[in-house]
């Protein structure tokens, strides 16, 4: 079992309008202004980068677990590599089955999401484009909701690992 993730695609109800794209956003982050849609970007690229930190340091915890060099450039990896490559760690280190279990849940919920990031950037190059706040709105929400069930396994199942805040010029 892999936990309860909720794993329902990202879409946009067939008869959904400007009136309706309004009206959620404001029951979610209250009412519009001239940058709703700058207010939900800057969402998504925030909890983008955030489940990339939680990653790169769950991998550099793992990594020193297995007493293991750093032979890739983590800051550079796109998430699904990131994704993939702490699956791979997981899978090497001895751990108590539930625990691996839920971690791996975690990554599929990851990599899960990742897909949906990818779709709807993919929807924004389409031809006529439509620029919906709805899926953005709940997209930057299942970034957060990885980011947080990954840091939250990684400090309850794991009792010394630590958060690093990666600097751009060195990450350990």
């Amino acid at each position: 079992m892999l936990n309860d993730y909720e794993f329902r695609s990202i879409w946009i109800p067939k008869d959904w309008d400007e009136v309706s794209d309004l009206a959620y956003y404001t029951k979610i982050h209250g009412g519009p202004d001239e940058n709703t849609h700058e207010h939900i970007l800057n969402n998504v690229e925030r909890c983008t980068d955030e489940l990339g930190e939680v990653l790169n340091n769950a991998i550099a915890y793992l990594r020193r677990k297995l007493n293991c060099p750093r032979l890739v450039p983590l800051m550079a990896m796109p998430l699904a590599e990131k994704i993939q490559f702490l699956a791979d760690i997981v899978e090497q280190i001895p751990m108590r089955r539930d625990v691996r279990t839920r971690i791996v849940g975690d990554l599929v919920y990851c990599l899960w999401v990742e897909g949906q990031r990818e779709k709807l950037s993919g929807w924004l190059t389409a031809p006529n484009a439509v620029f919906w706040l709805k899926p953005f709105s709940e997209l930057a929400d299942c970034l957060c909701t990885a980011r947080m069930l990954l840091e939250e396994t990684m400090k309850c199942e794991h009792k010394d690992y630590i958060v690093i805040k990666p600097s751009c010029q060195h990450y350990n």
